[in-house]
C-alpha cells in the first residue's frame, strides 16, 4: 500500500482539537484472466482521526477501504466529498455503501459485461 495524496481537515472545540487525514491509497492487485495474471493498480481511501485533548493526550482512530476503483480521478472526487463533510473513520464504510450506485454512475468507464467470452 502506498499513500499518494492527503487532504487534511480540522475541527475545534473548547476542550479538544480533532484532525482528520483523508488519504488516497494505491495498491497493486493480481487479476487472473484465463491463463495469465495481470497486475493492476487500484485505489482506496484511508481516514485517520486524531483527537487532541486540552491535556495533550491523543486518541487515534483509523479506517480504510483498500479497493474502491481503478479510476484514480473517481477516488479523488470521493475523497474530496469525504473531506468537505469531515466524515469520520467510523462512517467511511457506511458512506461508501450508501452511495455506491452513485459512485459507479460517475465512473463512466465501469461496465459489467455478461458472457464476455
Amino acid at each position: 500500500m502506498k499513500v499518494i495524496e492527503v487532504l487534511k481537515g480540522r475541527e475545534y472545540s473548547l476542550s479538544e482539537i480533532i484532525e482528520y487525514y483523508y488519504k488516497i491509497i494505491e495498491n497493486r492487485v493480481a487479476i487472473e484472466d484465463i491463463d495469465k495474471i495481470n497486475g493492476n493498480l487500484v485505489y482506496g481511501i484511508q481516514i485517520d482521526k486524531i483527537l487532541i485533548e486540552k491535556s495533550g493526550e491523543q486518541t487515534i482512530e483509523s479506517e480504510k477501504v483498500e479497493i474502491i476503483s481503478c479510476n484514480l480521478e473517481l477516488v479523488r472526487e470521493i475523497c474530496k466529498v469525504l473531506h468537505k463533510n469531515l466524515v469520520s473513520p467510523i462512517h467511511l464504510v457506511d458512506v461508501l455503501e450508501d452511495n455506491i450506485s452513485k459512485l459507479f454512475k460517475l465512473d463512466s468507464k465501469v461496465r459489467f459485461v455478461e458472457n464476455a467470452l
